[in-house]
Formats: C-alpha cells, structure tokens, sequence
C-alpha cells in the first residue's frame, strides 16, 4: 500500500477486528517547522491511499469498488511537530479554500491530529513508560549531556 514514489513519513494499516475487515490506517508526518501547506500535502496522501487500497481490492476482488456497499478505509492525519516554536497552520483543509462559508458544501474538509513533541517534559515521556513516549523522548533529546540528566529507569 502506498506506493515507492510517494513519501508520507509512515502509514501504517491498523487492524481493529480479529477477522481482518475493519482497520483504519494512520498517517504520520512528521515536521520540525511550521508547514503552512501541510493539509493540502495530507489530501495528496490521503488520495494516494485510497486509490491504493482501491488497486488492491479490485486485484483481490475484480468490480468490488463499483459496488454500492464499497467503502474506503478511515485515514487519521497525524501531524507530528518537533519544532520548538507554537504550531500556528490551520488544522482544517477548508480554511485554505478561498470562500469556505460559499463553497464548504464542495471542498474537501478533515482536520488532522496535532501532536507537539515540545508540550511534553522529559519527565512526562518518561513516566508514560510506552514506545511512543520513548520515541518522542528520543527526538527531544539535543545531546548526550541531556541523556544523562535523564535518570532513566533500568528497565
């Protein structure tokens, strides 16, 4: 899914059912300054993926997408934020669309889920005690010195 010639920073298929059916994908980009053109960028992704998953289910199934009861699988946008400063891009693919409150009804609208690796402390992420946390740990850290300030637990 998402093929080599499109560079979203990850996306991954979750699967929420036992039986394979029901999943969601997420999508991940990451940014280290404000990108102002970032929800046009997530559509582009967004659309990349569904023709994908299209592809793929029409290679599985031949005419499945033709059918009434095709559906497309969810996608949440993450925007992941490493920059020290505050975000201030608009959430909202709308609000980059001359006239919205005209033209709202035929413009694709989604939010994407913000999340500012600099509104956590040290000791939040540490605390948290799970993988994401440690990442976002990892990407907080500026030098060696800081890792040893850390007070890691052993484990």
């Amino acid at each position: 899914m998402f093929t080599e010639e499109r560079y979203a920073d990850t996306v991954k298929r979750v699967k929420i059912s036992e039986n394979n059916t029901l999943f969601f994908i997420s999508l991940i980009e990451h940014k280290t300054k404000v990108d102002y053109n970032v929800s046009m960028q997530l559509l582009r992704y967004m659309v990349y993926i569904w023709e994908d998953y299209e592809k793929e289910m029409e290679r599985a199934h031949k005419g499945i997408t033709k059918t009434r009861d095709f559906k497309y699988p969810p996608i949440l946008p993450i925007v992941y934020y490493e920059g020290s400063g505050e975000w201030t891009a608009v959430r909202n693919f709308q609000d980059r669309v001359f006239l919205p409150e005209v033209f709202g009804a035929f413009t694709p609208r989604f939010l994407y889920k913000l999340i500012q690796l600099h509104k956590y402390s040290m000791e939040d992420l540490v605390d948290k005690n799970d993988e994401l946390s440690f990442v976002m740990l990892i990407n907080r850290l500026q030098g060696t010195e800081e890792f040893r300030e850390m007070n890691l637990p052993d484990r």
